[in-house]
């Protein structure tokens, strides 16, 4: 890391050097403010060149990173049994009916047993505890849901399931909420699982015994495509034992394995083609059916990728790193730092399939909530916690 990053500087400094030097041939005129001012203006958008073209050397010098897998060729087993997870927000009967609709497909498409599906909602925020239309929303998937496990399973041995939170007051925001939105949907899920029942989840479609017994979690975003056997394949790379994540001689630290793993994500191509705008900035996108792994700087070189959020996490694991560890209210791009705490793998072979803004708008504002997010985030370079 010290190597990477003393590169990077190195070579802006050098590059930003030349430039400087070359001005003052041409106009010895200017002053020392001048010529420091614009060296400020300069080193950003040269450090982004730099890293750039680092970036493409190492991935085009060094070979990609294959994470080791299991072969399940009798299927999933119940010591690897996994939750497949869609935490959204709720807002209308239509986009329930649309969301279980997205849980089908993916069952169809992953057909295992010991393998579940959970819709994991929150209502939308409100200046009120509980709206009018709450009851109907929450019936709606609740009669969705029985109908899959209905048309697909087999007596009490249910595969779908719906839960969803109550609302609690944010002072900070001055509205009642779903206790911190997505981040906490998948924490207090984490410990339902594993017999905690102090949490907002008060609506459940039936009992949840049988997901007591899950491992593993693979969390999607409501717009999120699973390919055929995706599922199967992110367990087998979470279950190999050259995978297992091991502590520090603290507990406070994973040193070697993961306790997290991220597919590669690509752009659906449906999305891609809304709008011009789409077309322009989705970039390459689709299935590669002749799906290869593919060269990342963070994974070949330092043994670690980045958790977008979208990928399969161990439950204990997660726990252990990450429960009642992050203030309410101070963190908005959660998933980069649960990757951190948890230690991510990046399988690059594994490909998921996303949408992506179809206006300039909406990707503006995404980019804009993901950059807040990471400023957020930077009290957590210098020490594990705010609270420790």
């Amino acid at each position: 890391v010290s190597f990477y990053v003393t590169t990077i500087v190195l070579l802006t400094f050098i590059t930003m050097s030349i430039f400087i030097i070359w001005s003052y041939f041409h106009d010895s005129n200017l002053s020392v403010l001048k010529y420091f001012i614009a060296a400020l203006v300069i080193a950003i958008p040269l450090s982004e060149v730099i890293i750039s073209i680092l970036n493409w050397s190492i991935t085009h010098l060094v070979s990609p990173s294959i994470i080791p897998k299991l072969e399940f060729k009798n299927g999933i087993s119940q010591e690897v049994s996994t939750a497949v997870i869609i935490p959204t927000i709720i807002s209308d009967e239509k986009r329930s009916k649309e969301l279980v609709e997205s849980m089908e497909q993916y069952y169809l498409s992953n057909k295992e047993e010991n393998l579940y599906f959970v819709l994991l909602g929150d209502y939308k925020d409100s200046e009120f505890e509980v709206n009018a239309e709450d009851d109907d929303i929450s019936k709606c998937c609740i009669y969705e849901v029985e109908k899959l496990n209905k048309k697909y399973c087999d007596g009490n041995n249910k595969k779908f399931f719906f839960l969803c939170r109550h609302r609690v007051f944010n002072k900070k925001e001055n509205t009642w909420i779903g206790w911190e939105r997505k981040r906490g949907k998948i924490e207090e899920f984490n410990k339902l699982l594993k017999g905690d029942s102090d949490t907002t989840y008060t609506i459940r479609s039936s009992t949840i015994e049988n997901l007591k017994k899950v491992k593993y979690i693979i969390t999607l975003d409501a717009d999120t495509i699973l390919p055929r056997e995706t599922a199967k394949t992110l367990i087998s790379a979470m279950a190999h034992p050259l995978n297992k994540p091991y502590f520090d001689e603290n507990g406070k630290k994973i040193i070697r394995g993961y306790g997290l793993m991220q597919p590669r994500i690509s752009v659906s191509v449906l999305s891609a083609n809304k709008t011009y705008f789409s077309k322009i900035f989705s970039g390459e996108t689709g299935l590669d059916i002749y799906t290869t792994a593919v060269s990342d700087i963070y994974q070949d070189l330092f043994g670690e990728g980045i958790f977008t959020g979208k990928g399969i996490y161990d439950i204990d694991i997660f726990n252990t790193m990450l429960s009642n560890n992050i203030p309410d209210n101070t963190v908005l791009s959660h998933d980069l730092l649960e990757g951190s705490y948890v230690r991510t793998a990046l399988l690059t072979d594994v490909e998921l399939i996303d949408g992506y803004p179809a206006y300039y708008m909406s990707s503006f504002k995404r980019l804009h909530r993901w950059v807040r997010g990471d400023w957020q985030l930077l009290p957590w370079l210098y020490r594990k916690s705010p609270i420790n």
